[in-house]
């Protein structure tokens, strides 16, 4: 029986990174004009300024004319400035930005999304109570607001920890002999799409490490928490040489790991020529022999989450905070997972809609939810809130998928954190 679902990369129109220069543009004009239409998107993307995915345009504010701001009364010298840049992978967004814009239906609908619903996102609304604040303070000001949408190989490439791919910053200033000063910045993670619930990747060993540390599992007992996984061969080499003592400890992560190391020399070792398909087949032999590994590290981390986890919630739900200790750690680490150290806005874009996740209603969850894990065969875990009433939903799921890299011709392992239907 599989275990995995495939998900194969490739180099066509990436739908997420054009939504991330849509929706910033999106945002950027309802800031500066107070409303939205599908037109206005259009115009200020089709600027030959965002020519191949990249590029800076300001978006002219009149205060006057803004539809958010009729009755408000501002200083004269009162000034609004937006702006929108964009540095996204050219390839990825190839006519989606620029004077050779080309029409895509599927865009289309999305754009609509995206007119439709951002000016009821909580977050822009709170943006809007702020111009507000600012421009009746009787103090002629200056408001600068800077959307950026980042989809570059640099931004990508955070190890999952940094989650904004839309900031807009702010930077409001007084024009008086003392003057004050606001600064702040708003981080959106967006994701696209009818069926994308997928709010985390994380590497196989990497992942399995980051979650048996935050449930305090013996499976990594011994592992410094406060180290840098980065799945580079030498690092992941010292890490196992530190732990002598796990080598041949089927109970314990290290042995997973240098037998991994084991299996990946076994077959650098050896020459070509030495496979009756060449190199062709070495790959492939390697491969085998590997996912084959990961397969039994997969089974034993599920064993080992049910047997080594500490603070089990109640099977019902109970009003003892020491019955949700278990609830506690598991809202704390999707909530992670979702927002990020830079605690991003979790937003995602249908053709239909736009959910908006916040980081309240996670703290709220803690509150109201005990959880128990419930396991597949397939090795994915279901973490479920049971409530108050006995309904239960589901919270996150950890799923092992394999991903096949056209480029090296190769599948490797990998988990994803799913949102459930608990934030619906």
């Amino acid at each position: 029986m599989s275990f995995s679902s495939f998900c194969i990369l490739n180099e066509r129109l990436n739908l997420g990174e054009t939504m991330e220069g849509i929706f910033a543009i999106a945002v950027g004009a309802y800031i500066a004009n107070g409303k939205l239409d599908v037109d206005t998107i259009n115009n200020i993307r089709s600027s030959s300024s965002f020519s191949g995915g990249k590029g800076k345009v300001t978006i002219q504010s009149n205060i006057a004319n803004n539809a958010n701001l009729i009755g408000i009364q501002a200083d004269p010298k009162d000034k609004i400035t937006v702006s929108v840049e964009i540095n996204l992978r050219s390839k990825n967004v190839d006519g989606m930005f620029g004077d050779d814009l080309e029409p895509n239906t599927k865009v289309d609908s999305l754009v609509l999304a995206v007119v439709n619903k951002v000016p009821n996102l909580a977050t822009i609304k709170k943006v809007q109570s702020f111009i507000v604040d600012i421009l009746t303070n009787n103090k002629p000001d200056d408001i600068e607001f800077v959307v950026v949408a980042d989809g570059s190989e640099a931004s990508a490439t955070k190890g999952g920890l940094v989650k904004g791919d839309v900031k807009l910053d702010i930077h409001a200033r007084t024009k008086t002999n003392i003057p004050q000063e606001i600064k702040g910045t708003i981080s959106f993670s967006l994701k696209t799409g009818e069926d994308t619930k997928t709010v985390s990747n994380l590497s196989i060993f990497g992942g399995i490490l980051k979650i048996g540390q935050h449930y305090d599992l013996e499976f990594v007992s011994g592992i410094n928490k406060d180290i840098d996984f980065t799945g580079k061969y030498n690092d992941t080499q010292k890490l196992v040489y530190d732990h002598p003592d796990k080598w041949n400890d089927e109970d314990h992560f290290i042995s997973y790991l240098r037998k991994y190391l084991l299996i990946q020399d076994s077959y650098l070792s050896k020459k070509d020529d030495d496979f009756e398909g060449g190199g062709a087949e070495r790959r492939i032999q390697q491969m085998t022999a590997e996912l084959a590994h990961l397969k039994k590290l997969l089974k034993r981390f599920v064993e080992a989450f049910s047997s080594d986890i500490k603070g089990h919630d109640s099977d019902s739900f109970t009003t003892d905070p020491h019955d949700r200790l278990f609830a506690s750690r598991t809202f704390d680490f999707i909530q992670k997972e979702i927002f990020g150290k830079d605690v991003a806005e979790y937003i995602h874009i249908t053709d239909r809609d736009i959910r908006e996740i916040k980081k309240s209603d996670l703290d709220n969850f803690k509150y109201e939810y005990v959880v128990k894990v419930e396991s597949e065969t397939n090795a994915i875990m279901n973490f479920i809130g049971i409530n108050v009433d006995g309904s239960q939903k589901l919270i996150f799921r950890i799923i092992p998928r394999l991903e096949y890299n056209i480029k090296t011709e190769r599948k490797t392992q990998l988990l994803t954190v799913d949102i459930g239907n608990i934030f619906d």
